[in-house]
């Protein structure tokens, strides 16, 4: 799921060495820019592997202001740090930035009451950012290699790690902030000594799943957790969980597991989440929407025959329906939430990741409330959102048979 680029991010790499000892180590895995170790992979005793976690590590803090230049905090006024940073730019003058920081990190926007606030993130803390990661290639144990996890200072992980007894884990890696006085759900005042952080979260408070009944554990930055360790994790937008769906699905099959049906399930390309709304799209291309409109009518004709349920580099359907789902998501959204967004450009829902449920919902039920004031009927609005699919497909070409998936997912 991640871009497609050249170079690509991930570099095979083993590494063979002796202790002081004199025991042989070997560690085999992949690589990745800036950090001098094996990220994922296997040192023969346990492997372990990652994916994004989308759990919420950093806060916005409301600044309480007394003048331009002081603000409140527990311990009384406070003035504001203030550096010049100097950006050279080729062929042009040096720019200059003034960065304004407060006791917690940098000031960087305002809210909708033109109150300043500062953000207060992992990375910028002492110990956010370690070298405790290499210690992976020593360890023999899962419950080893999870105290380890938990205690590095790296962007917050699911961490997925077997080791060669059997038994099997999930944990975050990274660290966690040991939040107090609020959830962290909302932009709040620090200036009492009622909420904050208070440092790290204790290794023995960290959420973890050792050893399900299943004997499987997946991950695909969906959330694995709900609860106590929800609340201490937060949520910053967990993706869907239809890939993390099709791979739970996928391991289900499976007694023993060889590298091939691994592999099998990394290629697995089907498109199950966009099996309803290729549905739907057929269903609103009925023989009166299609009089006089030979572009439905075609684009009706490829979601109809080109589809094979996957992420096809030649499907046009493919491309089609997935642009359909995106193209529609804006279209009912976006009304909804436009006074949001006059106010704050991030409270733009349809960039949420977690939208499908309620967008879904929204197509099913049909309320005439909450029908975009710009269409008199709800089937009026899913046909122009046909109509600005093939609008959008066709952008310079002649015909729809160019439009194919492995066109649009390039390097």
């Amino acid at each position: 799921h991640l871009n497609n680029s050249v170079p690509h991010i991930w570099y095979r790499v083993s590494l063979k060495w002796k202790s002081d000892h004199g025991h042989p180590h070997r560690v085999t895995g992949v690589s990745l820019p800036g950090l001098p170790s094996v990220i994922v992979g296997s040192n023969e005793h346990v492997a372990w592997g990652f994916t994004n976690t989308h759990g919420d590590w950093s806060d916005l803090v409301v600044l309480e202001i007394e003048d331009p230049n002081t603000y409140r905090t527990p311990n009384g006024l406070k003035e504001f740090e203030r550096t010049i940073e100097r950006i050279t730019v080729k062929d042009q003058a040096d720019e200059l930035f003034e960065v304004v920081s407060t006791i917690w990190g940098p000031v960087i926007d305002e809210d909708h009451r033109g109150r300043p606030r500062a953000l207060i993130w992992v990375a910028h803390q002492a110990d956010g950012v370690n070298l405790r990661t290499m210690n992976f290639n020593t360890a023999h144990t899962v419950e080893q290699l999870l105290d380890i996890a938990n205690d590095a200072g790296i962007p917050a992980q699911n961490l997925l790690v077997v080791d060669r007894d059997g038994h099997l884990a999930w944990s975050i890696a990274g660290k966690i902030p040991w939040r107090f006085g609020f959830s962290g759900q909302r932009p709040t005042s620090w200036s009492s000594e009622t909420r904050g952080w208070n440092g790290w979260l204790p290794l023995a408070q960290y959420p973890r799943v050792v050893d399900p009944a299943e004997g499987r554990l997946w991950s695909a930055n969906n959330r694995h957790v709900s609860g106590k360790s929800l609340e201490i994790i937060g949520d910053e937008g967990y993706d869907v969980g239809a890939r993390a769906r099709q791979i739970r699905d996928d391991l289900r099959l499976l007694h023993r597991a060889t590298p091939n049906d691994m592999l099998a399930i990394q290629l697995d390309d089907r498109a199950l989440f966009l099996n309803r709304w290729r549905d739907l799209l057929l269903k609103l291309l009925t023989p009166f929407a299609l009089r006089g409109e030979t572009r439905r009518a075609e684009l009706q004709q490829f979601v109809l025959k080109d589809w094979d349920g996957r992420a096809s580099v030649s499907s046009v359907g493919y491309r089609a329906v997935r642009t359909f789902r995106d193209v529609l998501a804006n279209m009912v959204l976006n009304p909804l939430t436009a006074p949001c967004v006059e106010v704050d450009e991030q409270c733009d829902i349809s960039k949420s990741r977690n939208i499908e449920g309620p967008l879904w919902q929204l197509i099913q039920e049909r309320p005439r409330h909450l029908l975009n004031p710009s269409y008199r009927t709800w089937n009026d609005q899913l046909l122009k959102a046909v109509d600005k699919t093939i609008e959008i497909l066709m952008d310079d070409k002649n015909s729809l048979d160019e439009i194919t998936w492995g066109t649009r997912n390039a390097v």
